[in-house]
């Protein structure tokens, strides 16, 4: 079973979904924000912090899901390694950025102290213990606490991406368990001076590998288009009931008179904490139905070309420094100019005792003189074979020299060569080319 299905086009609605909670979480943390109560926390039990998590995990089984499906394991793991690490090493660099804009600050305000606010008082106490503890994703001041927990969860990524993309339910049922036996036992990873993370990747690993199992082709339950529609009717109303009920519950924590006369203790009791730091049941309850929901009926359309759904589009499609993505023409274009550059590179780092470059052309091979090499890239073959006695030889520095002229000069240069009849083994030049090398014999 092959996980990369035929080219699709790409869903818009992700991007305007991570553009959402890029600004919900922007507004959300801007003291005395009046676009703070037009979020997604005002208006259930979960927030942006939880769409983020869910469609990280997304685009990550999106991009290394067909990367392992094409290059292998350990290609695919060490492009997701490599992500976790320069993660890590954004999340240092902001820390230290982050020091050096609040002491300057404390240093020019005096109506408030910048550094208690961040929590940065431990840097100045204990200034050794924080810095390592700071390498170690222990010490995160204010605000610091999303991108230690992506580093940890694209690292756990890393190891589970076979599973990911065959059997998915082998990664999401002990992913559960963990977030289960978390919530029971309370273990969490320490954090510098004392405490806990505020984001337990324990426990929210669970929403992330969610969203990477929602990102494969195949959906985990293989349902009939009757049966997926008979579902869709009658779990709507109960969706919408249960999302009218959320919000109604968050508008009550505004007027807390009104709340405690209205809920009852026994409910209360049972409902209440609804721990983010824990992932709570109801958290992730919300979330997920508010996702079906939403995909339910805001499917692809015009509304996404609209102006502002262009705008969170952009926003979120570009969030994580990712480079554009190309047209198919200009991908081409740039592979046959990068083949062209490695041609000359080549060429120059040949010795001229009789090696050749020369692009493969797949055509009969009687002799079966084409071997595999490890080293080459899946489907690539190198032919490594004497040519014959009258097919000329042209030296690494020729090629050099001819790689370097312009069109006008290709042709004088070639009719100063001999012409050599074509074999019954030329292969067929209308083939996709590929750079060989070939050992010409010359005595």
């Amino acid at each position: 079973m092959n996980y990369a299905p035929p080219p699709a086009a790409r869903d818009l609605r992700v991007d305007l979904f991570r553009g959402v909670a890029l600004i919900c979480m922007f507004w959300d943390h801007l003291p005395g924000n009046p676009l703070g109560y037009a979020t997604l926390r005002n208006f259930g039990l979960s927030d942006a912090a939880e769409l983020f998590v869910f469609l990280a995990g997304y685009g990550a089984m999106l991009a290394y899901g067909r990367r392992y499906e094409r290059e292998g394991f350990f290609p695919a793991a060490v492009h997701v390694l490599r992500r976790a690490w320069i993660l890590y090493v954004a999340h240092v660099f902001l820390l230290a950025q982050l020091m050096v804009v609040v002491f300057v600050a404390n240093d020019n305000v005096e109506t408030r102290d910048f550094i208690a606010e961040m929590g940065l008082r431990y840097f100045l106490d204990q200034p050794q213990e924080a810095l390592l503890a700071g390498i170690l994703m222990q010490f995160k001041p204010v605000l610091m606490d999303p991108l230690p927990l992506y580093v940890v969860l694209m690292t756990l990524m890393a190891g589970l991406l076979p599973l990911l993309v065959r059997r998915p339910l082998w990664v999401l049922l002990p992913s559960g368990l963990l977030w289960l036996l978390e919530k029971q036992t309370g273990l969490n990873l320490p954090a510098a001076p004392e405490g806990v993370w505020f984001f337990n990747p324990l426990a929210w690993q669970f929403l992330f590998f969610i969203g990477a199992c929602c990102a494969r082709p195949r959906s985990l339950l293989r349902m009939r288009p009757l049966e997926r529609r008979i579902g869709r009717n009658i779990m709507m109303p109960a969706a919408l009931a249960f999302l009218a009920a959320s919000v109604l519950l968050s508008l009550s924590w505004r007027w807390p008179e009104i709340h405690d006369a209205l809920m009852p203790q026994s409910i209360a009791t049972l409902i209440y904490p609804i721990s983010k730091t824990d992932l709570d049941l109801l958290r992730v309850a919300h979330f997920v139905v508010l996702a079906w929901v939403a995909t339910t009926l805001l499917r692809p359309g015009a509304w996404l070309h609209t102006a502002p759904a262009s705008a969170l589009r952009c926003m979120g499609r570009h969030s994580r420094g990712h480079r554009p993505r190309w047209r198919a023409a200009d991908v081409d274009a740039r592979r046959v100019a990068r083949r062209r550059a490695q041609t000359a590179t080549l060429a120059r780092a040949v010795p001229s005792c009789g090696w050749r470059i020369r692009r493969r052309r797949s055509g009969p091979d009687p002799q079966g003189r084409l071997k595999r090499h490890a080293w080459s890239r899946p489907g690539s073959l190198t032919r490594i074979a004497p040519c014959s006695q009258s097919e000329p030889i042209f030296c690494g520095s020729e090629l050099a020299r001819d790689s370097g002229l312009n069109r006008s000069q290709r042709p004088a240069q070639a009719a100063s060569r001999p012409e050599v009849a074509p074999t019954k083994s030329t292969p067929d030049p209308s083939s996709e080319p590929d750079f060989l090398w070939e050992r010409a014999c010359s005595r």
